[in-house]
């Protein structure tokens, strides 16, 4: 009777193939009482922080950032002994990984850990932690410099969300569902293409049945470098865009707004469908 999606840009693709049934767009929320805005300045004493979290896989900007990383040192070494990535993930495989794609087929290498990990100024954290609390999720947040989020595509794109709510400067692919809260005033866009990709499956009455070709961002690595050192040497100014953004997740990104406009659509929605079976 009813789709409801996390973006608009899902609204736009849904509504290509359910033009019968009505596709309504609530936005997710962030807790903002536990992701609270955290007063930041450049680090004097201490490295200044890259921060990246998701899942180690290629939708999710892994191998983007390594590659950013790397482009990074070598474009500025001088700044080796200044700067960190720090990388959050559930899991770093040591088999053959996927690293991208070329062509809708998948570029696979052996060894995304050993690769981030031939920097000195970088780390992978692949622990299970504590979403609140001293050396939890949230103060990993709090005690980074700038969010690293190069997505291929995003429903919603929480982390975002979440970094953001912080005060957090963010770097970001601003194409789906990104795009829906975050522009050039509240962080840093990235320029991105387009490339092929294939799903390695899809569900259809029980049975995985053959993948299909489609498209992805395809994010600058230049761009990302350029926008890394941007925040960096200019971070007052850096910092201006996240208080923007902390201030627009409050007023527009909330579990409770979230809740509240999902209450509403479905009211809507059903009372158009009652007065469709009263005229019938």
């Amino acid at each position: 009777d009813l789709i409801v999606v996390p973006c608009s840009h899902n609204q736009d693709l849904f509504s290509r193939y359910v033009a019968d049934i009505p596709v309504d767009v609530c936005l997710e929320g962030v807790e903002v009482d536990k992701f609270t805005c955290y007063a930041r300045q450049f680090p004097k004493l201490y490295r200044f922080v890259f921060y990246w979290c998701g899942a180690s896989n290629p939708r999710k900007g892994y191998h983007y950032t390594i590659a950013a990383w790397a482009a990074f040192n070598n474009t500025h070494p001088d700044l080796a002994s200044k700067i960190l990535l720090y990388m959050k993930t559930t899991q770093v495989s040591d088999q053959e990984h996927i690293i991208g794609y070329k062509a809708g087929k998948p570029i696979r290498e052996q060894m995304p850990r050993e690769r981030v990990l031939q920097c000195g100024n970088a780390r992978i954290d692949t622990r299970k932690i504590p979403f609140e609390g001293p050396g939890g999720l949230i103060e990993q947040y709090h005690k980074a410099h700038c969010f690293l989020f190069p997505t291929m595509g995003e429903g919603f794109g929480l982390t975002l969300a979440e970094a953001m709510a912080t005060g957090l400067p963010v770097i970001y692919t601003p194409w789906s569902g990104p795009n829906d809260f975050c522009s050039r005033a509240e962080g840093f866009p990235i320029k991105y293409s387009f490339t092929k990709v294939k799903s390695r499956r899809v569900m259809k009455d029980g049975e995985f049945i053959e993948g299909f070709e489609s498209y992805a961002a395809d994010p600058d690595v230049k761009s990302i470098v350029r926008e890394m050192y941007r925040v960096y040497t200019n971070y007052e100014a850096a910092l201006a865009r996240g208080r923007r953004a902390a201030e627009r997740i409050r007023r527009e990104i909330t579990w409770d707004i979230s809740a509240s406009n999902f209450a509403e659509i479905v009211k809507k929605r059903y009372a158009e469908a009652r007065g469709r079976v009263r005229v019938g």
